[in-house]
């Protein structure tokens, strides 16, 4: 019955009507994530691009990093950090760092992201061997 619409005719005895307005249900997704983060490998300055997806009302977002020296979660401030995709150039100081994304609905209820791991792409790890 999600999208149905309601309204209500009122009848007095006189046979007399009068009718409601229409409202309009929707059902409610349960807030979950769809799409997940995914690790990648990076060349200095490369613009890195996070993506996550989700079901539910009135979603807000909120992507937070780690670094390998960080003890906590930090909330991303960067282009994106309050959408479901975010990007940022990554520069050689970022390896190893973690992106997650927490979802919250409208309701408040929140899902975090599962983590995803950026390591740079050192110059030779890309070289080709010579023969």
């Amino acid at each position: 019955f999600d999208g149905i619409k309601l309204r209500c005719v009122v009848t007095d005895g006189t046979g007399k009507s009068v009718t409601s307005v229409e409202a309009t249900y929707t059902l409610a997704k349960t807030l979950s994530i769809t799409g997940q983060p995914e690790s990648q490998s990076y060349t200095a300055g490369q613009k890195v691009t996070a993506k996550v997806t989700a079901e539910g009302s009135g979603l807000k977002y909120q992507w937070q990093y780690k670094l390998p020296t960080d003890k906590g979660w930090i909330n991303w401030r960067g282009t994106g950090a309050n959408t479901a995709e975010t990007s940022y150039n990554f520069p050689a100081s970022f390896d190893g760092i973690k992106l997650r994304c927490v979802v919250t609905d409208g309701t408040g209820k929140s899902v975090v992201s599962g983590e995803a791991t950026y390591s740079l792409l050192k110059r030779d790890d890309w070289e080709l061997p010579i023969m």
